[in-house]
């Protein structure tokens, strides 16, 4: 059997996890036990606590913009990697996370067992909808998630400027965008609805407004 060297994780409400052809959400769940040691994670924590709430708390550790404990989250994320199928002993991990965050992450990172590279969410979408991610031409990103929006300004390989927001109205993203824009360069009016933007995540009915 080959073993894969990969791992791609893109922490959320239900954490993306993907090994070689092998796609899989879980819930970001971890169930404490009574003296405050995690026990059960993501899937596991329905199945397994099931008849005893009483003797656990359910945690979310970590959203996709925030995290509220980095221990949970470094035993969640240890549990989401030694298990995923099809992985080398020595794969590496891929987390892909938001701007605002991203040196929490870097903490978690430097924990988990084998190698670990921090990927930023512009980045990785920027590269995927195809735009050169070198240019010294700006770019301006949309990533919509089903928790909130990320917008950011990528360029020459850097986030040059990022703001989260739990918005995911197109109208309230214009706002965040604009008002990005706006501290960047003062001197300058943007509106991003009509200079237009590159985004992911957002529905097809709703990508003219």
């Amino acid at each position: 059997m080959v073993r894969e060297r990969l791992v791609v994780v893109v922490p959320g409400p239900n954490t993306l996890r993907w090994v070689g052809r092998e796609l899989s959400f879980h819930p970001t769940l971890v169930a404490v036990d009574r003296d405050g040691r995690p026990r059960f994670f993501g899937e596991q924590v329905l199945s397994s606590v099931a008849g005893q709430w009483d003797d656990f708390e359910l945690v979310s550790p970590f959203s996709a913009m925030e995290l509220s404990s980095v221990e949970l989250t470094l035993s969640y994320m240890t549990w989401l990697v030694t298990h995923a199928p099809h992985a080398g002993r020595r794969a590496t991990t891929a987390l892909v996370v938001p701007t605002s965050s991203q040196y929490e992450w870097r903490s978690i990172g430097d924990r988990l067992p084998g190698e670990t590279a921090i990927l930023l969410r512009p980045i990785t979408v920027a590269t995927g909808l195809g735009l050169d991610v070198d240019s010294a031409t700006p770019n301006l990103v949309v990533d919509v998630r089903s928790d909130g929006s990320e917008v950011s300004v990528v360029c020459e390989s850097e986030v040059l400027a990022a703001r989260d927001t739990p918005d995911t109205d197109p109208e309230a993203i214009a706002e965040t965008a604009d008002a990005m824009l706006r501290d960047l360069d003062p001197d300058v009016e943007y509106d991003a609805r009509r200079r237009g933007a590159h985004a992911i995540g957002i529905n097809p009915e709703s990508a003219d407004r």
